[in-house]
This record gives C-alpha cells, structure tokens and sequence, in this order.
C-alpha cells in the first residue's frame, strides 16, 4: 500500500509540480517562477514532523558531499539517497500540518525534493549527481526562509 501511495503522489506532484512551481502571473517575477518568501520578513513556522524529516536529509547528505562534487559517488549510492529523500518527502505528506501560506511556501522546496529524487534515480551519473545538488540547494533553502532551530545550515 505505502509503494502505491508513494507512486501514486510522485506521479501526482511530478505532472503538477510545474503548475505549482510556476503560479499565476501575479507570482511570477520578471519571467520567473514562483520563489520561496519569507512571512512579512520572518521565516515561516514549521511543526515537528517536518523539522525531523529535514534534520533527517540534513545528516545524510554532508556525509556523501565531497563525493558527489569530485564526482566519485557511485550510481548504487545515489539510489540509496533517492529512497532516503522520498522516504522523508513521504513522512512529510503523511504528517506535516503546516498553516496554508507555510504550506504553500514550503511546497516549492518539497517540490525539488521530488524532482531531485527523480534525477538520482536516472541511469546517468551526471543526471543523478544534478539530483543530488538540487537536494542541496532544497536542503541550504530550508533555513532561510523557515524557523528551525536544530537545522544547522550546510556548509559546502
């Protein structure tokens, strides 16, 4: 049941996260997508289930990062760290409640999750590096725009 739900929610978000990252016109800046904002110059709240599965992401990609940028991460290994991603990008559907607007903001960085994920499943080395440093960017995003005390921002 949990594969069908995550399959059935990759799909899902892969054929709409387009839609979701482009927005309408009037969140659309100068031919850009949507962008991550703060809360009238705050960062956004975060419940628990959250911080855990971002402090989660945040443990294991510091670990791999001197691999991945010398280009010595081996394919069995991104694998691994695409089901890590969508494990945790599956525990954030099933128990986040976040407020609409941090929501909405926050779906633009689950949304790179999702496709970074999809990258590192690629057959191609290069595709599934670009997988990885789209978590990177996900995962050096979070803190700025949401509060997390724990979450200590990567340093690469």
């Amino acid at each position: 049941m949990q594969v069908f739900i995550t399959l059935a929610f990759t799909l899902t978000t892969l054929t709409t996260a387009p839609l979701l990252l482009a927005g309408d016109a009037s969140h659309q800046h100068h031919g850009h997508i949507a962008e991550l904002q703060l809360n009238d110059g705050k960062k956004w709240p975060t419940d628990q289930p959250l911080r855990d599965a971002m402090l989660v992401l945040r443990t294991h990609l510091p670990v791999q990062l001197d691999s991945i940028h010398n280009n010595k991460l081996a394919a069995e290994e991104y694998l691994h760290f695409a089901g890590v991603v969508e494990q945790q990008v599956n525990f954030i559907i099933k128990n986040c409640a976040l407020a609409p607007e941090a929501d909405a903001q926050f779906h633009l960085i689950l949304a790179r999750l999702i496709n970074a994920s999809s990258k590192m499943k690629d057959p191609e080395l290069k595709v599934q590096r670009q997988g990885a440093i789209e978590v990177l960017q996900a995962l050096q995003q979070y803190p700025v725009f949401f509060k997390d005390e724990l979450f200590v921002p990567i340093v690469h």
